[in-house]
């Protein structure tokens, strides 16, 4: 009796210990997507900065162009 509680007690610790893994494996890739999720982000942000900007050139290009032809 006292051998099979044995058994028993090492089965259950090695199926905690895979669940134990498993869990540390999805951390990691929870973090790994977080972290890409931000990268992804930060590019995005970045594009509609320069877009941004590109409009604000064009424009200010546009009202410097036009203020010369007034002037001209």
């Amino acid at each position: 009796n006292m051998q099979l509680q044995r058994v028993v007690i090492a089965n259950q610790q090695k199926q905690v210990d895979r669940a134990r893994a498993r869990l540390s494996e999805a951390q990691k890739e929870r973090k790994t997507y977080e972290k890409l999720k931000e990268n992804a982000f930060e590019a995005f942000k970045k594009e509609v900065n320069a877009a941004e900007q590109k409009e604000i050139d064009e424009l200010v290009s546009f009202r410097f162009g036009s203020a010369q032809e007034r002037e001209g």
